[in-house]
């Protein structure tokens, strides 16, 4: 049950300001940051964009091969457990 503390506002009133307040506290965030602040993001994403690829073309063989040897590897060793 809502508190009254002899407040003229119904509660939908309270919650349509208290919405409005938000909505122009968000829209001042927003102006507050110039519009040039997004061109480092750009191309921060754009080179993240190219590397990741040639990262895992890169490292992806190399991946391959560590787990498939790290796999024989415990394979021999439980193999050896079961012989002795």
């Amino acid at each position: 049950m809502p508190h009254d503390h002899g407040s003229p506002l119904s509660e939908d009133d309270l919650l349509d300001r208290r919405y409005k307040a938000s909505q122009r506290r968000f829209e001042r965030e927003c102006n507050s940051h110039e519009a040039g602040s997004t061109w480092p993001w750009i191309v921060f994403a754009f080179a993240l964009a190219i590397m990741i690829p040639a990262l895992i073309a890169d490292n992806w063989t190399e991946i391959l091969y560590g787990a498939s040897r790290t796999w024989r590897e415990i394979e021999g060793s439980v193999q050896n457990l079961n012989w002795h």
